[in-house]
């Protein structure tokens, strides 16, 4: 199971980041409905798409945690 990520949209393509720190483009229509930048999609082994939202939510709190530490006194 592979996983990316999408570092950013650019009008109708998704700049996404890969497991080994490469980035892909992929038409926005090809991935799945609810996609934005920050969303981690699951690539199945027919090469269909899937959100992982829960994986999504992991990586948010961690970077606010990352944020918050650097305003902690």
């Amino acid at each position: 199971m592979k996983k990316i990520i999408v570092d950013r949209i650019e009008e109708n393509i998704a700049v996404c980041e890969t497991d080994n720190g490469d980035f892909i483009k992929i038409k926005l229509s090809e991935l799945p409905e609810k996609t934005v930048e920050g969303s981690v999609i699951i690539v199945l082994s027919d090469g269909k798409y899937v959100l992982d939202n829960k994986a999504r939510e992991k990586r948010i709190r961690e970077m606010l945690a990352i944020q918050d530490s650097f305003f902690e006194d």
